[in-house]
């Protein structure tokens, strides 16, 4: 049996307002399960939410919603964002976005790679016109995606899905994102992001480089970089929104022992969830 086409688009469809409606719909009936995804379109009609499979598939794919045997439903990390004040909700997610993809598991989620590239292409060309741009950013898409999935079973090179609707797609997430990263059609790093992306974004760096908890962690420019691009921050701003968020949550991580010439360390008490949150 043929591996299934892999699907590097980001739906526009599956937009901020519809896929966060529904998750806010759903906590509000933390218990009940829909047996079939119609039945979940269904729900979602009844409330103004499109019922386009895409909303669902994408709430899935960044753990809102969970499956079991009694079928579909909210899951805890679902209530958890839900629980989260309003204002950082769509940050929250962006976050789930953005590391929703991973190389141990290439043909999963594969959409959160695109997303995650098409960001990272943001940051590093930052200021940038997002319309002058899409045409070349397509083309990057496509190129980079034969060097990282050439390998997996259902990639085609000659049949990636991606386009400027995707880039689209990827957009209605960050124009929602507060402070601002897009204004008109350019898109600019920003100097500040709320906390609670930052400590989540400290502890996906630290798993991605193989930090220690209870061990000074010192933050590398490698380090720093990938905290600004998973915050969409202007690099400058780092320490200064670091400061900010370090007292709001002692008990997950608190300054490092050391100082120094080599640069900043933090500690890990424990790694940031998103229970931590709250």
């Amino acid at each position: 049996m043929a591996a299934p086409k892999l699907t590097f688009h980001v739906p526009p469809d599956a937009s901020p307002d519809q896929v966060l409606l529904l998750v806010e719909r759903l906590s509000e009936e933390p218990d009940h399960r829909f047996s079939s995804n119609r039945e979940l379109l269904e729900f979602a009609e009844a409330w103004n939410i499109d019922s386009r499979s895409e909303i669902p598939s994408l709430a899935m794919a960044i753990g809102l919603l969970a499956k079991s045997d009694d079928g579909v439903g909210i899951s805890e990390t679902g209530m958890k964002l839900q629980s989260l004040k309003p204002l950082v909700r769509s940050d929250i997610a962006h976050f789930m976005l953005y590391t929703g993809w991973s190389i141990e598991q290439p043909a999963t989620n594969v959409s959160l790679w695109s997303y995650r590239l098409v960001c990272d292409y943001f940051w590093e060309h930052s200021p940038l016109d997002i319309l002058q741009a899409t045409a070349i950013l397509v083309e990057e898409v496509i190129n980079r995606s034969e060097q990282v999935f050439a390998e997996v079973p259902g990639y085609s090179s000659g049949a990636v899905s991606f386009s400027d609707k995707s880039i689209r797609g990827v957009r209605k997430w960050l124009e929602v994102l507060r402070p601002p990263v897009i204004e008109g059609d350019m898109f600019s790093r920003r100097y500040f992001c709320p906390p609670e992306l930052l400590l989540l974004a400290l502890g996906y760096v630290a798993r991605q480089t193989e930090a220690e908890i209870g061990i000074d962690l010192l933050l590398t420019p490698q380090r720093r970089e990938l905290l600004c691009r998973v915050c969409l921050l202007e690099p400058t701003a780092l320490d200064r929104v670091l400061d900010w968020m370090l007292p709001l949550y002692p008990e997950v991580v608190e300054p490092g022992t050391r100082t120094g010439a080599y640069g900043r360390f933090v500690r890990l008490r424990k790694m940031p969830e998103l229970g931590d949150l709250e």
